[in-house]
């Protein structure tokens, strides 16, 4: 995990960073530093893959031009077409826990829409173990 942690993109702006930084940060940072993804990387694959239906512009500014024209890419393409709105969640739970952050903060400030996919993400959290039943309760309670 380390050597796919070392080429990682994502993972060396986090580290060049003196505090945590968000995927709007990062992807900020990998634009101003002119830095693009490593698409063999696991991280960044997970990064592109949670975030490339709310900052899929962003992230193409950040990508190569083979890249843009890679499997990987063009499966997310293909998954953010329109119907019958199924959304997939990463596994990875550093970002299924920021996202949650990030949606609750929407729900706190009046936008009632992200419910469901605050319920979504506290069920996976609490099928990895990371949130107790208690603590699920606690978020529909809301």
């Amino acid at each position: 995990m380390l050597e796919f942690q070392s080429k990682s993109t994502v993972y060396s702006v986090q580290q060049s960073s003196e505090k945590y930084l968000a995927a709007e940060e990062v992807l900020r940072e990998m634009y101003i530093e002119n830095k693009k993804f490593n698409l063999n990387s696991p991280i960044d694959k997970d990064i592109i893959e949670a975030y490339w239906p709310i900052w899929r512009g962003e992230i193409e500014d950040v990508l190569t031009d083979r890249q843009k024209n890679s499997e990987f890419i063009k499966s997310l393409d293909a998954k953010s077409g329109t119907g019958a709105g199924v959304k997939f969640l990463t596994s990875n739970v550093k970002l299924l826990t920021n996202e949650l952050n990030r949606l609750l903060g929407s729900f706190t400030a009046g936008n009632n829409n992200v419910f469901n996919d605050i319920s979504a993400i506290t069920d996976e959290l609490r099928r990895k173990g990371v949130l107790n039943i208690d603590h699920a309760k606690i978020f529909t309670d809301i």
